[in-house]
Order: structure tokens, then C-alpha cells, then sequence
């Protein structure tokens, strides 16, 4: 069975009040994305984008064509267990920009999967807003999935990551002294194709179909957030807007060190609907200066001098799709 949720408008945030104690945020340099958890599967929605100021969608937010589609593929065993045992779904709605802000979440239930389209009011929310979404359940698609990559080749480490309270910082580490941003920014991506006209050869015509239809996208995950691009649908040279992500790290160095070192890369991934096609791996197990981290902190010198040492700048090649089929 195909579970789909369709998000598709948001409104009623209140970005600019500072009377819930909340910061204010510039609403025109956001994008909403809208994400869930299944049986342990990450999904999220594309990216929501504020409506055209002469619109009647001016004050909201539009997911354009499919882009506000989640989708799970469960079976009807695997459905019964999920509506006996835990029916209600939690979808967390953020705001990205040069931060990744928590906007609150909002519940749907599995026992009532149809459902037709509505405004549902965001719980735990700073700022409040609405969200328009449907949901259905149908049969899924007749023609084989592949299955998905072996979880060690691109599963990230687990990292147990806790809000601080202050201004939705991560607390990363046991001593943190000081708070520390970590921007990722996917500015395109080019020559695409002969890394997957292999796989995409063996496809049979209705799932060739599919893919062509609901074109490509790059992804990746870190501290739970699942952050895509655009779709676009040209593999020579992706048609995306840069992307750029920001988390709040409220650590020390030799704490981060060690992050990265457990994470050793950051892949990111090409792809379609239901498959990744291949990856390109960002290196991080070196990130950070040599120096020893266990003596210096965010103010002291030996920091302030490498600034090159904290950064790291494709471009960086896609890997071959047989190592992803």
C-alpha cells in the first residue's frame, strides 16, 4: 500500500511578534519543509515557498506541482500493526533560511488515512501558523522496487542531539563552551548521467516513466533533518536554487572533532522516486585544525589565524550508481 500525505499551503505564521517571547524571523527568506517518521523511515516534503506578493497566497506559503508529497510503501500486515499500536502520526513542519528554525508540528491518524483537504493548526509553535494538507492511501504502484543501499554506505552515525533552549541550539558534548554554526550550502551539479544511464537502462518502460515524470533532486540528513533540493529534470546540469542550511551547535571543539570523525563523511545523494541513483561524499573526519582542539576554544588565537581549516569546498565527484543501486 502507497501512504501519501500532500502538503499543500501554509499560513497564518506570525514571524514579525515578539509577543511570545520568540525571535522574529524574516518570512520572505524562508522555505518550509514538512517531515515524518514511519517504521523508522525519514521523509520529507519538498520546499514550501512564500506566494507571489500580488497573489491571494501573499502571506503564505505554496508548495508548487508535487513538491509537498510524502509517500511510504507499507504492507497491509505492516499497516494493521501501525493502527492497533500507533496510529497517530507526528509531522514536524521547519522554517530554513540561514537557520533551521522548529516551527511545531501537527497530528494525523492512520485509522482515517483518506482524508479530503484542511487547515490544521501547528502545536508547540513559536509563531503559530496553519498548515493545508490531505491525506490517502491507495495501492501502490504494480511494477518492483529496488531495494535501497546496504545502511553502512550511507547511513549517518547516530548522534544524539538535544535542544538547549537557547534560540534551538544542539547541544553536542558533555563541556560545551561556546555555540557554533555549521552552514552546508549545495550550490548545483553537473555530468550526472553517466554515473546511472546504466541502472536507469534496466528500468522497465512504466517505471522509466515514473522517474522522467517526477524528474531528480539531491538530498541529505544530518541531526535527523532530511534537507532536499529543488526538482529538476536534467541530468547534465541540475535547474535547483542554492540551497543553504544552517545548525546551531552548542559545543566544544573536541566535541565536535569527534562528531565529525564518527561521521567521517557527509554523503549526498541523487534522487528520484523510490531509488537513489548515486552519491558524492563531502569528507569531514579531518574538518577541523590540527592543533590540539583539547587546549584552545572559539576565542582563542590558533582559531582566529585558519580560518581555511574550517571550511570545505567542492567541487566533489558523484560515484559510480552500481555502488548505490
Amino acid at each position: 500500500m502507497e501512504l501519501q500525505i500532500h502538503v499543500r499551503r501554509a499560513r497564518a505564521f506570525l514571524f514579525h511578534s515578539l509577543s511570545l517571547g520568540s525571535a522574529s524571523l524574516d518570512a520572505d527568506a524562508l522555505e518550509l519543509r514538512v517531515q515524518c517518521t514511519i517504521k523508522g523511515e525519514l521523509r520529507s516534503s519538498g520546499s514550501g515557498k512564500r506566494g507571489n506578493a500580488k497573489s491571494k497566497n501573499a502571506d503564505g506559503y505554496i508548495w508548487r506541482q508535487d513538491s509537498g508529497v510524502i509517500k511510504w510503501y507499507l504492507t497491509t500486515k505492516e499497516l494493521k500493526a501501525l493502527k492497533s499500536k500507533a496510529p497517530t502520526l507526528k509531522l514536524y513542519v521547519f522554517g530554513i533560511g540561514d537557520e533551521v528554525h522548529s516551527l511545531g508540528w501537527f497530528f494525523m491518524d492512520l485509522r482515517t488515512p483518506d482524508t479530503a483537504l484542511r487547515w490544521i493548526k501547528l502545536v508547540n509553535s513559536k509563531y503559530s501558523g496553519e498548515i493545508h494538507v490531505s491525506s490517502q492511501l491507495r495501492k501502490a504502484p504494480s511494477f518492483p522496487s529496488i531495494p535501497p543501499p546496504p545502511p553502512q554506505q550511507h547511513d549517518l552515525p547516530v548522534v544524539p542531539p538535544t535542544t538547549t533552549g537557547e534560540d534551538d541550539c544542539l547541544d553536542i558534548g558533555d563541556h560545551p563552551d561556546a555555540i557554533y554554526v555549521l552552514s552546508i550550502v549545495v550550490e548545483g551539479a553537473t555530468h550526472m548521467g553517466p554515473m546511472v544511464e546504466a541502472l536507469l537502462k534496466r528500468c522497465s518502460p512504466l517505471e522509466l516513466h515514473a522517474i522522467l515524470a517526477k524528474g531528480f533532486w539531491l538530498s541529505y540528513s544530518i541531526f535527523d533533518v532530511v534537507v532536499q533540493t529543488d526538482v529538476f529534470h536534467t541530468l547534465d546540469v541540475a535547474g535547483f536554487d542554492v540551497i543553504r542550511d544552517s545548525f546551531r551547535l552548542k559545543s566544544s571543539l573536541p566535541a565536535l572533532a569527534a562528531l565529525f570523525t564518527d561521521m567521517a563523511v557527509l554523503p549526498i545523494f541523487l534522487c528520484t522516486v523510490d531509488r537513489i541513483l548515486c552519491r558524492t561524499e563531502i569528507p569531514v573526519a579531518n574538518w577541523l585544525p590540527s592543533t590540539d582542539l583539547g587546549s584552545i576554544s572559539a576565542s582563542s588565537p590558533e582559531l582566529r589565524t585558519t580560518p581555511p581549516a574550517l571550511q570545505l569546498k567542492g567541487p566533489y565527484p558523484f560515484l559510480a550508481s552500481h555502488e548505490t543501486k
